[in-house]
């Protein structure tokens, strides 16, 4: 709008008839010529349009027809000057010249010019009568022509959009042409062979023409029922760059490929986020003797799983049950929502260090939350991965709920490891293995006064939390609430969860 402003403070247009013939006047106005004939000066505030009529006995009865049709010919050039800048300012930035289009701009614009006409003003006439031509000065103040500013822009947007789907038709031509289609097959294609596309002597990356286009590299559209990758398992309806994880090599090359792909085109990677999805059905959250939701495990849909299994408590006056009820807010639905993941969410989900530190480089939030508030330096304490961990802690940004999610984890893995208790020694280690579990409380000790450090807002809360779960297993462990068939708890074991929280205080 800016442009089409300053056009109209500039611009201003003269209307020239036919070739000027001597010939005896009738009229006896005489003047002298004014300055504004030869010398048409731009005013900040105004717009000018400029009519000559040369009198014509066959068409002008009179002066007054005479002065009707000069004054028509000056707003006829009012108005000229009126699209023309609008038109100029709508097409500025477009390298596109469509014929077309560029006709479709020019009329929809001279509709809006058209609207200032009522409210513009005679100015000035001269006749001159050596030649019997009558000039009409009309000008029309910018504020008037502000009062339309809203109407003009969206006119501008409606060439726009025209001229856009123009050029996404010709880009997606030139695309497929290319094989880079928009779907995974291309998305594959132009990520592995980080692929450049020149249209209309405009290079950049192939990706960056497909997400012009509308190709999303988050959209759902790969049918699998789980995806299993280092322990971490995907939900339903894969999108193309979570499959593509699973199936190639995401180097960090390629990630530095994707990112440049985003700042070329007109959408940001910091606004990425993954759809929303429903779980309905997809798993039984609230039972009286829930043994635990399998966390970040190697089977189901794990990723779903996390945030619900963090709900987990122990409570002193929880009836004989063998283990702890879920008590977060989902603990009687059958729906689960998961999603609204970012970039980095994705990386750190997926435990790939390499592309986490470059995404953090890039100026990604390790605060940003997902559906379920859970943030990626969130997700890389849940998971124990202490190469991700590590990242997080020496980023510069104060982290948001980490040493939350390290007592959370902790009073998980407590419950766990108990009904862990009633299997053999080599099927726990064998779990262990496969779960993705880790049952060595050093991890989280390790770096326990960093995330205290990090997430100074909620020690004092958690730590009460853990005193309140140590106390719990101590009071279950001396009146024998803890119970089970095959291995009753022992006192051994009782201690080593003690201790495993009691760490973390």
């Amino acid at each position: 709008m800016k442009l089409i402003t300053q056009a109209l403070f500039t611009l201003s247009t003269m209307f020239v008839p036919l070739q000027v013939v001597a010939m005896t006047c009738p009229f006896k106005e005489i003047s002298e010529q004014p300055v504004w004939i030869n010398e048409i000066t731009a005013e900040e505030d105004i717009i000018t349009g400029i009519g000559v009529e040369q009198y014509d006995p066959k068409v002008h009865a009179d002066f007054f027809a005479l002065r009707t049709l000069s004054e028509l010919r000056a707003k006829k050039a009012l108005t000229e000057s009126l699209s023309t800048a609008i038109y100029n300012s709508i097409l500025s930035n477009k390298s596109l010249s469509n014929g077309q289009l560029v006709k479709s701009a020019h009329s929809v614009v001279e509709q809006v010019s058209e609207l200032t006409l009522p409210d513009s003003q005679i100015e000035a006439r001269w006749l001159d009568q050596k030649n019997c031509l009558l000039w009409t000065q009309v000008i029309v103040g910018t504020e008037i022509v502000n009062e339309f500013i809203d109407e003009i822009g969206e006119m501008e947007k409606e060439v726009t959009q025209k001229l856009d789907h123009s050029l996404t038709k010709s880009v997606v031509e030139s695309l497929n042409a290319k094989q880079f289609y928009l779907n995974y097959d291309g998305f594959s294609k132009a990520v592995s062979q980080q692929a450049m596309l020149t249209y209309q002597g405009i290079t950049k990356p192939a990706l960056s023409w497909m997400i012009d286009s509308g190709f999303e590299i988050f959209e759902p559209s790969l049918v699998h029922s789980w995806l299993d990758v280092d322990g971490m398992s995907s939900p339903y309806n894969t999108s193309s760059l979570e499959f593509y994880m699973h199936e190639e090599e995401l180097s960090v090359d390629k990630m530095s490929y994707i990112l440049s792909a985003f700042k070329q085109s007109q959408q940001s990677a910091f606004d990425l986020v993954t759809p929303i999805l429903h779980h309905e059905g997809s798993k039984s959250v609230y039972s009286e003797r829930n043994p635990g939701i399998n966390f970040v495990a190697g089977h189901g849909v794990s990723r779903i799983d996390a945030p619900f299994a963090l709900g987990l408590r122990f409570t002193q006056d929880q009836p004989f049950w063998t283990f702890p009820k879920v008590t977060n807010v989902y603990e009687q639905n059958s729906s689960l929502l998961t999603g609204g993941f970012s970039l980095l969410h994705i990386a750190t989900l997926y435990k790939r260090a390499a592309l986490v530190e470059l995404l953090l480089n890039e100026g990604f939030d390790p605060n940003f939350e997902d559906v379920n508030g859970m943030t990626p330096a969130q997700y890389a304490v849940a998971i124990e991965s202490e190469s991700l961990i590590r990242l997080y802690l020496d980023s510069s940004k104060q982290l948001d709920g980490v040493y939350a999610i390290a007592v959370k984890k902790a009073i998980y893995t407590s419950n766990k490891y108990l009904h862990l208790n009633n299997y053999s020694l080599e099927w726990i280690q064998t779990m262990s293995t496969y779960d993705g579990m880790n049952y060595d409380p050093k991890l989280l000790k390790k770096y326990k006064k960093s995330f205290k450090k990090k997430d100074k807002k909620n020690v004092k809360e958690y730590k009460a939390l853990l005193k309140q779960s140590a106390d719990a297993l101590h009071a279950f462990w001396k009146l024998d609430k803890y119970h089970y068939d095959l291995r009753p708890l022992t006192k051994e074991m009782s201690d080593a969860n003690i201790k495993r929280l009691t760490d973390l205080m």
